[in-house]
């Protein structure tokens, strides 16, 4: 499958997308996992490029060891180590790498001090992905880790990389995909190789909505044991869709990564363009309001809680991040329903939030009564 040099040219528009959510969730990633206790946390970039695009803007790499210095105080206060693996199979590429990161290290003092203290560790590889993910899935087993798999198409999500880490504890993942190859790709040999897959056009003839048919498609190949769950971000550059892929075992890094994905696009929270058409909208034929995703979520979520599905803040907050939400879209929708005095609950606050729903020696469970 062809595929394209990022690196020859300035970062494009949705290049750049992708990196700032990227950079946004290893922002939110790093604190969690230092402040969790543990020793040593990992990060990979397995397909890292040069460092820097053609005009200087910083890529994966560059933005990884930028959140790190600035959890440098966190780092030194738990005593954690940190441990970056930087890949670049082109061997110019990785020469530029190896370069770009070491003077960003050396000119950084919080890098620097971590550095000579032995809390931080860069290992840098000149490898084949296929090889190097299969002698390093050990350590990503066996670690706290967070990985980014930035390929330049879609063959690095079969099986063979996939289901290995929907197995994983500790592991959160970003794949981003060339989502629309599935379309184009999909009655070759080598497409099927990877995946069978076959999207399917909307009512106007469109594939917007490929990349979360293929994350629906995963969904289906995670094995039963695993408690991976998946979220997508699609993001359109002219008549072509790539995207984002998230998967983590744990409730608290899908709050992290759908917060970062709110924070891209606060209208829809899944894609750098009008996915859903919410221009057009679906009108309320009551009130004559045009229902957006946010305001759909919320008349779901409302009948929820007045048909006693929702029963107290752990439903709501599961219920919300399941649907692809965030909590503050249920909270006002709490609140608004204890000012018309339709529900009741203890304290001015309805409590959605992971700390009070799920995190040990803070959860702190707040019942809803319907008012009849």
């Amino acid at each position: 499958m062809p595929g394209r040099d990022l690196h020859a040219q300035p970062f494009t528009e949705e290049t750049l997308a992708k990196l700032r959510i990227f950079e946004n969730y290893t922002q939110e990633w790093i604190p969690t996992f230092v402040m969790s206790g543990y020793a040593e946390i990992c990060i990979f970039d397995f397909f890292a490029g040069t460092g820097y695009d053609k005009t200087g803007i910083p890529g994966s790499p560059i933005r990884i060891l930028e959140q790190v210095a600035k959890n440098s105080t966190i780092l030194f206060e738990k005593n954690t180590r940190v441990n970056l693996y930087f890949n670049e199979f082109i061997a110019d590429k990785y020469e530029s790498l190896v370069l770009a990161c070491k003077s960003y290290i050396d000119n950084s003092p919080a890098l620097s001090t971590l550095d000579k203290t032995g809390k931080l560790n860069v290992v840098y590889y000149n490898r084949d992905f296929a090889d190097l993910f299969q002698e390093l899935l050990p350590t990503i087993k066996a670690e706290a880790s967070l990985v980014f798999l930035d390929q330049n198409g879609i063959k690095f999500i079969g099986d063979e990389y996939f289901i290995p880490l929907t197995y994983t504890q500790k592991t959160d993942f970003l794949y981003f995909i060339a989502s629309s190859y599935a379309n184009r790709f999909k009655d070759t040999g080598e497409f099927k190789k990877y995946i069978d897959f076959k999207p399917t056009p909307d009512e106007n003839g469109s594939y917007n909505n490929i990349h979360n048919e293929l994350v629906e498609y995963l969904r289906q190949r995670i094995p039963p044991l695993s408690g991976v769950k998946l979220y997508p971000f699609s993001i359109k550059k002219g008549r072509n869709i790539y995207g984002i892929v998230f998967g983590s075992s744990h409730i608290r890094g899908v709050d992290k990564f759908l917060r970062t994905a709110w924070k891209e696009n606060p209208e829809n929270g899944e894609a750098n363009f009008d996915i859903h058409n919410d221009e057009l909208g679906t009108i309320d034929l009551f009130n004559g309001v045009k229902l957006t995703k946010i305001k759909l979520f919320q008349s779901e979520f409302k009948k929820e809680v007045l048909n006693g599905h929702i029963k107290n803040n752990r439903n709501a907050y599961d219920f919300t991040l399941d649907k692809g939400h965030i909590p503050p879209h249920a909270m006002d929708v709490m609140k608004r329903l204890k000012n018309e005095n339709r529900v009741s609950f203890l304290g001015n606050s309805p409590k959605i939030s992971y700390e009070y729903c799920h995190k040990r020696n803070s959860v702190e469970l707040v019942e809803y009564r319907v008012i009849k």
